[in-house]
């Protein structure tokens, strides 16, 4: 009895250690296939995460494209030109720059960036946010704006590409083209027609390799120190896109207008402007239609040639220090005096002639001057009738002649002009003189200036 107890104890212990090893196997069997698990999870995870980037990233390069293929239409078409574009844009979108010839579009989640760039400037603003949009695409001078006229967030429409209907999303549908040509593409004729995927079809198109007529009526009619104006006439071909702008054979603009005012000359030097013409395909006509013409020269200096306020005169006739090449008091004085004074503390006066015989010359060389001034201030006192004080001028050619007579009477003082430009040679005299008989009867001269330009 004894014995058969002990063998079944021994039996239950056997028992009890193999369900105890038992459950530690099947724990870690369950650990291990936890796992795996977890690595087909992540796995998936990542599938799915590149799945969705390479999603977003087709998305936003389709848009990319479409406003990219957009922009270059219209701007061969030139300024005025404009076109919708639909597209759809995914989430996560951070930014979308406009700006630097470059389009670009950036990620969240990602951080990376997809990019189209053009050979002209490009502005305006896209939006960011997960949707439908309408981008108007138009183009402006030498550029590109899009959303010129703002941007309309829709719901996603249900193109059904085949109903012979365009509908967002599709270029063409069928016969219908929305109002595109081959010309319209930049081709010079064929037929367009549409492809069963919904795009535009120009296998029947024919190239356009003929250029446009050149410019015509070349002027300049405008010019300053730093700049000079053209105007001409573009061609008549209904292709013409762009005047192509050279001056001295550098490329500075593109332009549909038919005018360029040139910037950043030096005075008084020549520039040539040169125009070739392009159309919307692209062809150049490089036959040169050139225009030369010269920025003015800066206003001549101004320099004092000859000058005298009579304060350095002395006491007696004539007394000047070698400032007057001829000073003749004849029948008369011509003297210093202090009291009647126009500037400072002397004047030049003139009394006592009789009959004329007296003479103040200065001759100067003025023939290498383009313009000169005589300036001096003059005050008569009791000239009776017939007499005056006068000034004459004779030039190397010619003999004197009057310029000026006080007249007879009494004055105030007056600032005198007289345009010596007439009389410019390589001896150029002013002569003053007076006729005043009576001890009372005075002309006075003072601050005689000869001013002359190159």
């Amino acid at each position: 009895m004894r014995m058969c107890i002990d063998t079944m104890r021994r039996t239950h212990a056997l028992g009890g250690c193999q369900r105890g090893q038992g459950a530690t196997e099947f724990l870690i069997i369950l650990a291990v296939l936890l796992m795996v698990f977890l690595i087909l999870l992540q796995v998936q995870f990542d599938v799915l995460t590149l799945v969705t980037k390479q999603s977003r990233h087709a998305k936003a390069r389709a848009a990319i494209d479409d406003l990219g293929d957009a922009a270059e239409l219209v701007y061969q078409q030139g300024p005025g030109a404009r076109t919708k574009v639909y597209i759809a844009l995914p989430n996560t979108i951070d930014r979308v720059a406009v700006a630097n010839k470059t389009l670009a579009v950036s990620f969240f989640v990602e951080q990376d960036t997809l990019h189209r760039s053009f050979g002209f400037d490009i502005n305006g603003t896209l939006p960011t946010e997960e949707g439908f949009y309408w981008i108007i695409v138009e183009a402006i001078d030498d550029a590109v704006r899009f959303n010129a006229t703002g941007v309309l967030t829709v719901a996603s429409p249900q193109a059904a590409c085949g109903n012979n209907v365009k509908e967002p999303g599709e270029q063409c549908d069928g016969t219908a083209l929305g109002g595109q040509s081959c010309a319209g593409l930049g081709f010079s004729s064929g037929t367009l027609s549409c492809t069963a995927g919904c795009s535009y079809d120009t296998s029947a198109c024919v190239a356009d390799i003929t250029p446009p007529g050149s410019v015509g009526n070349l002027l300049s009619p405008a010019q300053g120190t730093t700049w000079i104006y053209w105007t001409w006439s573009n061609p008549i071909d209904a292709d013409f896109s762009r005047a192509i702008i050279f001056i001295d054979g550098v490329n500075v603009a593109n332009t549909s207008d038919a005018f360029y005012n040139a910037t950043g000359f030096s005075p008084d030097t020549a520039h040539t402007l040169t125009l070739h013409t392009k159309d919307l395909a692209g062809n150049i006509n490089a036959a040169d239609v050139n225009s030369t013409n010269r920025t003015l020269p800066l206003p001549p200096a101004s320099a004092v040639l000859f000058y005298d306020d009579f304060e350095s005169w002395g006491a007696g006739e004539c007394a000047h220090p070698g400032i007057w090449t001829l000073c003749s008091q004849g029948d008369g004085h011509i003297t210093r005096n202090n009291k009647n004074v126009y500037n400072g503390t002397w004047v030049a006066q003139f009394d006592d002639h009789d009959s004329d015989t007296d003479s103040l010359t200065a001759c100067l060389d003025l023939g290498s001057y383009s313009a000169a001034t005589l300036e001096f201030a003059w005050v008569k006192e009791g000239l009776d009738a017939g007499e005056y004080g006068k000034l004459d001028i004779n030039t190397s050619v010619s003999g004197y002649g009057e310029a000026f007579s006080s007249g007879s009477g009494t004055s105030s003082y007056a600032r005198q002009t007289v345009d010596l430009t007439p009389y410019l040679s390589t001896e150029t005299c002013i002569r003053f003189h007076a006729l005043a008989d009576l001890g009372a009867d005075r002309f006075y001269l003072d601050d005689v200036r000869i001013t002359a330009q190159s």
